[in-house]
């Protein structure tokens, strides 16, 4: 059976929470089936029993693969099957061997159909044996007796009896004995950590080689039992990656064309999963396996047999199966005379099946079978129906309640709700399309208009009087605002509903329903369920709905402190004065509905002509960001390689409190802080990362750095004070009180200023004289709300630029000489207010002053990424952005120390660069995507230490630890460095 075929079953197969059902049906059909149509009929009774076995052996792979991690996660959990419909399954299969397969015996394919059965059995019975659950002694003594009676009279040959006699009944033996303190429970006898199937299953290792150690140190092992499961999830892992791997490309096909760079990269990651694969079968087939007797021996030659089962020689290494997907394809690679060799060996032990086209056959009903129930069940209890009759009941309901027009409308009069309007007054009054009809005629004393161009005419006439609360306004449609918080509720109930199934599979709770939705969403795709496909999602698999509910507009809450990673709708809110009357550096979020809400029309989008290709030097990115949504990348040739990390903080201690986040302005150190206090991590040397703690008081308020220098505001008793720090210092090197907490903090470059945003003044301070320079702002026609001011520095440090969103629908900024004020330097752009989810300002980049050009980017719903170019007269143009690739939400923008490259990663996780930055014709490319969650508020940091190199961290809030990941110009990714987060262990 080939990879892609499995890949075809997997793609309606994974994360299924329904997957009990799947398998009581594929049982209940077939004894149906058996029991009516079959009768007196062989061939058919036989090639019905090869369906299931088939379809049983995929899903006990699949099952295992689930397995395969040493802490599963919380969707592969939800994804097994429950180990008593497993072990039922497994006895099922031998009733069907004793049944069905004894009894053809004189079939030409007898030989073959044990062998597949066999190894069918084995799959489930380790998929059992992993759950670690011991049988009970009734169950137990069944199972051995109904084995035994199917295999007692069978002629095997020696490979199919090492399966049989050997393995599948010393597993059964295990099963009854208690399985506490027995290394076999676990995958590969704990001797490698393999990759998690939601995490993705590609790089094979999560450190380099240890796969391969692994395999070297087991190989002459005396036990075979313990051999024999090692290598057998060993070679199942490089196996279920490639799998994976192919349905990651059926993914993209799905969802877009074939393009040449998606090959190659796809090329690239099926080189590196085949490299691995190629090291742990060269130390199986080639070299001495161990052992002196000539049972030893024995054995050895049987677990090659094994591993290799339906193998063909061009799923080695260059040659694999799983090759090309586009129309023209690339000449197969020259194989090495290793390969070579390899590959005949491997033959020898692997010859062609007879049943491989049968069995191909098999897979493709399934996946039918598979495709035809998830039809079926995308709506089958009229919930989509049932959703939007609720959106028109809700609309209409709230309509109804609107203050009768005090014109002409007659009170008992309902408005429809096409017709009505809300005027964009602090209480939203709805007015009907009448009455706006009414109010415009009374305005200019025009005729008045027809009611379908009521849309254009309400453009024209920007400030209409409410006749409720005389605000002047301008109105809009009743269908974008209310009814979106009404059926965002039934969505998260219906969610919940989810996650209390998934929860009563696993025993574990989940700490929300809205990290619960987060997590469902594959970390690898942005539109499509957690689940790796792009197949129709069926009603009964988990789904990623909208992390939070929309709130209503009328809605007034605290502000409150929010932390990255955690969804503001579940922390308490902070009621200090310092939390309520002063926002921090992008970490505040307040969900007080706008004085005032203003229509402004969306600006047109910038489009550029399309990218060229990249040259084939450039093309090659080591990873999977290039051609699906659901692949990342990884480390290329061409690109650093950097070391591996995740061993060096292996603490998963919660934090009390999670902390902040920043990168130094160089990019080669992090910041953290909470209440408990601050420090930083220095990056500079990828083999080894060292933290060092500051000594500040309790109640730090927010941090930045420079290169070595770090300014942090803290809270002393009742003073606000702003200290400097050498990175590498624990004491302040100086210190001053200021009068409040800013808004927003910076540090040069050349560490010589920092920079505090207040709301219509920045301070500069310079470090080594402790002069302070006070900029007056360019008024605003509004108050700016919280999270919506930025201050940065340029390249060169000789200016500083400073961000305000004010209404908050636009965006002025300002920039200056650190030393020299001028208030006329300004430009105003627009972030219009989206009410969903709107995360402010949140990045601001300045190249150096003879430049002039900066560029802002926002986590909002419509804020489209903007270069300002601030030359005289000021500019600003939306970034190019073909297709809509970028999209309005980016967590962080960087610009390289030489000015010539910038970053940027959206709330996709998608890294976007751009190499002559802010010149004529350039544009974005995607260069990777980052395997994490995609977020619903900005929490992940972005820095350029190198013109070549990009820093990304975020924070882990289940696993409280932080993730930093380092990506190349070419796309390739080092392997995630776990830092440790809880300031309680790092300031001890």
């Amino acid at each position: 059976m080939s990879h892609r075929a499995f890949a075809s079953v997997w793609v309606g197969l994974q994360g299924r929470l329904d997957i009990d059902n799947i398998v009581n049906e594929l049982i209940g059909t077939h004894a149906l089936q058996k029991s009516d149509d079959a009768v007196g009929n062989p061939e058919r009774l036989r090639q019905l029993a090869l369906d299931l076995v088939v379809a049983l052996r995929t899903i006990f792979d699949l099952q295992r693969t689930y397995l395969q991690a040493s802490e599963p996660s919380f969707e592969a959990q939800a994804s097994l099957l429950s180990a008593d419909l497993l072990r039922r399954a497994i006895s099922y299969l031998i009733n069907i061997k004793a049944t069905v397969i004894t009894l053809s015996n004189e079939h030409p394919s007898h030989k073959e159909d044990c062998d597949l059965l066999a190894h069918a059995l084995l799959s489930g019975l380790r998929a059992l044996l992993l759950r670690k659950q011991t049988l009970a002694a009734p169950e137990h003594r069944r199972l051995v007796i109904s084995f035994n009676e199917a295999w007692v009279d069978e002629e095997l040959d020696d490979s199919c009896h090492f399966v049989v006699k050997w393995l599948c009944e010393r597993i059964i033996h295990q099963l009854g004995t208690p399985l506490q303190n027995d290394q076999c429970i676990y995958p590969a006898y704990g001797t490698a950590d393999l990759q998690d199937y939601f995490d993705g299953l590609y790089p094979i290792e999560k450190e380099e080689h240890a796969l391969g150690i692994a395999t070297q140190q087991v190989t002459p092992v005396p036990d075979w039992f313990r051999k024999v499961l090692v290598l057998y999830d060993l070679c199942w892992s490089t196996t279920a990656a490639l799998i994976q791997l192919c349905v990651d490309v059926q993914t993209t096909l799905a969802l877009s064309d074939w393009t040449r760079n998606n090959e190659v990269v796809r090329n690239s990651d099926l080189n590196e999963i085949l490299t691995t694969r190629f090291r742990i079968l060269r130390q199986i087939y080639m070299n001495n396996m161990g052992g002196n007797t000539g049972e030893d021996h024995w054995c050895n030659e049987q677990i090659r047999h094994l591993l290799v089962f339906g193998l063909q020689r061009k799923c080695i290494q260059s040659e694999c199966d799983c090759s090309n997907y586009q129309a023209s394809r690339t000449p197969c690679p020259i194989l090495s005379a290793e390969e070579r060799v390899l590959g005949e060996t491997i033959q020898t032990y692997s010859p062609r099946h007879r049943l491989f086209n049968e069995t191909e056959q098999s897979l493709r009903r399934f996946s039918k079978t598979l495709e035809a129930r998830n039809s079926a069940l995308l709506d089958c209890n009229g919930e989509l129906a049932m959703i939007a009759h609720s959106l028109n009941q809700y609309l209409q309901d709230w309509c109804s309640q609107s203050v009768p027009n005090k014109l002409n409308t007659d009170a008992k009069d309902t408005p429809p709700a096409e017709d009505t309007y809300v005027m964009s007054c602090p209480q939203l009054h709805p007015v009907s399309a009448n009455s706006l009809i009414d109010l415009t005629i009374h305005s200019d004393g025009t005729d008045k208009p027809d009611p379908s161009a009521l849309p254009s005419v309400i453009l024209s006439h920007p400030n209409i009087k409410c006749q409720i609360c005389l605000f002047e306004s301008q109105p809009i449609s009743a269908r974008k605002i209310e009814p979106l918080s009404m059926v965002s509720q039934q969505l998260q109930e219906r969610l919940r509903l989810y996650q209390e199934f998934a929860e009563a599979k696993t025993g574990q709770s989940q700490p929300s329903i809205q990290q619960f939705a987060s997590k469902q969403r594959s970390k690898r795709r942005p539109t499509l369920s957690f689940m790796r496909s792009a197949s129709p999602t069926p009603s009964n698999a988990i789904v990623a709905m909208p992390p939070s509910g929309f709130s209503p507009p009328l809605s007034q809450s605290t502000p409150i402190l929010t932390t990255p990673g955690v969804n503001s709708q579940f922390q308490t809110p902070i009621s200090s004065p310092l939390a309520q009357d002063h926002a921090f550096i992008g970490r505040t979020r307040s969900t007080q509905a706008p004085e005032r809400i203003s229509h402004i029309p969306d600006l047109p989008e910038v489009v550029s002509d399309p990218p060229s290709h990249m040259s084939d030097s450039q093309s090659i990115s080591s990873g999977r960001a290039g051609y699906s949504p659901s692949v990342f990348s990884q480390p290329s040739p061409a690109t650093k390689k950097f070391g591996v990390l995740s061993s060096i903080f292996k603490s998963d201690k919660a934090a009390v409190s999670l902390p902040f986040a920043a990168f130094f302005a160089s990019g080669k150190r992090l910041a953290l802080w909470n209440d408990r206090g601050a420090g930083c991590y220095n990056l500079d040397d990828p083999e080894r990362f060292t933290f060092q703690p500051w000594n500040t008081s309790i109640g730090v308020l927010m941090a930045a750095g420079g290169t070595v220098k770090s300014a942090v505001i803290s809270r002393v008793n009742a003073n606000t004070v702003l200290s400097v720090f050498q990175a590498d210092k624990s004491h302040p090197t100086t210190t001053w009180r200021i009068e409040a907490a800013p808004y927003s903090l910076a540090v040069s470059r050349n560490d010589q200023f920092v920079a505090l945003k207040f709301s219509r003044t920045v301070q500069i301070y310079e470090t080594s004289s402790g002069e302070i320079f006070k900029h007056d702002l360019p008024a605003m026609k509004a108050k700016a709300g919280k999270g919506n001011h930025l201050v940065s520095f340029s390249l060169d440090s000789d200016s500083f630029i400073t961000s305000t969103r004010y209404e908050p629908e636009r965006v002025l900024t300002h920039w200056s000489l650190c030393k020299q004020p001028n208030v006329n330097n300004k430009i105003e752009t627009h972030a219009p207010y989206g009410h969903v989810n709107d995360g402010g300002l949140s990045s601001l980049i300045y190249a150096d002053t003879k430049r002039e050009v900066a560029m802002v980017t926002t986590f909002t719903e419509k804020g489209y990424p903007t270069i300002l170019r601030l030359s005289s007269p000021p500019n600003p143009q939306l970034l190019p952005d073909i297709k809509s690739r970028i999209g309005s939400r980016v967590h962080k923008s960087a610009i390289c120390p030489e000015g010539d490259n910038i970053a940027l990663i959206t709330q996709s996780n998608e890294i976007h660069w751009m190499q002559n930055a802010f010149g004529r014709g350039s544009s974005m490319e995607q260069v990777a995507r980052i395997k994490r969650r995609n977020s619903v508020l900005r929490e992940v940091e972005l820095a350029m230490p190198r013109r070549d190199e990009l820093h990304i961290f975020w924070i882990d809030k289940e696993k409280a630890r932080g993730t930093l990941v380092t990506v190349g110009r070419s796309g390739g990714k080092s392997n995630p460095a776990h830092l440790t987060v809880d300031m309680n262990t790092l300031l001890t």
